[in-house]
């Protein structure tokens, strides 16, 4: 009877746990201050239709981190004059610069999901009326990354903006 010789599997897993320890130690270490949005410049309605309503608004956000922030995901709810026209994510890809409170152009698309019947025509009046500013609302939640690091931040902004159509 041969006897083999055992192999060394101490070799085979040194590089993947050592790399994954590395990752976790300092991903740790990574401080994260709060993004903030800070204003709404203003509201423009691009596409109102069955489907839903397309706006593009102008934020102010503060990323006080000494690095970029990427914004991977969100869920948010927005609202014109209390009359909420829908769920929505932003479309684009966003890029936060470190150290700034800077404005940023995002494109946000209204599913009218669980929106009542009766809400569309209130929408539509406060898009046709002749008001130059309407009461504006925003709430749920942006994800941002940092290296391989997610941070989830709540958003929740009312007030007063421009609206163009």
């Amino acid at each position: 009877m041969m006897l083999m010789p055992r192999k060394n599997n101490f070799k085979k897993y040194f590089f993947p746990l050592f790399l994954f320890s590395l990752i976790i130690s300092l991903s740790s270490c990574v401080n994260y201050d709060e993004i903030k949005i800070q204003e709404i410049k203003s509201v423009r309605v691009l596409e109102f239709s069955n489907e839903g309503v397309l706006v593009e608004v102008d934020l102010k956000i503060n990323n006080p981190n000494p690095y970029v922030v990427t914004i991977t995901d969100s869920k948010l709810k927005f609202y014109f004059r209390d009359i909420r026209v829908g769920n929505t994510s932003i479309k684009n890809k966003l890029k936060l610069k470190n150290n700034t409170t800077q404005l940023y152009i995002v494109q946000l698309k209204g599913d009218f999901e669980d929106v009542k019947i009766s809400s569309f025509g209130n929408i539509l009046g406060v898009l046709s009326s002749s008001s130059k500013e309407i009461k504006f609302e925003i709430d749920g939640y942006i994800v941002g990354k940092v290296f391989l690091v997610k941070h989830k931040v709540n958003v929740d902004y009312k007030g007063r903006v421009p609206l163009e159509l």
